[in-house]
């Protein structure tokens, strides 16, 4: 797990850990944040197709999430994570 340098700057955010990864089911993940709003979840095929949307109304601190992964062929997948002018992205694996 690697913490983005960039979390001490204000409005900033991680999205910290992802488990279980991998995955056969669903996924939990963790966000760290220091400003409330909204974010956006968007998981990406590796060449880059988008699959998926969420968009979450997150309070400042930490926030827990799951998202249902059990639709999905084995493989290898980015979560991006967006809100507040910033965005990070963490790989997932699918395996059946």
């Amino acid at each position: 797990v690697s913490i983005d340098p960039g979390f001490n700057q204000p409005g900033s955010f991680d999205l910290s850990y992802i488990y279980p990864n991998p995955t056969n089911a669903w996924i939990n993940f963790d966000m760290e944040l220091r400003v409330a709003g909204q974010y956006t979840m968007t998981l990406y095929s590796l060449d880059g197709r988008e699959l998926a949307t969420r968009v979450y109304d997150l309070k400042s601190g930490s926030n827990s999430l799951q998202w249902g992964m059990g639709n999905l062929p084995s493989g290898q997948y980015i979560l991006n994570a967006s809100g507040n002018g910033q965005y990070t992205s963490r790989q997932v694996s699918v395996v059946k």
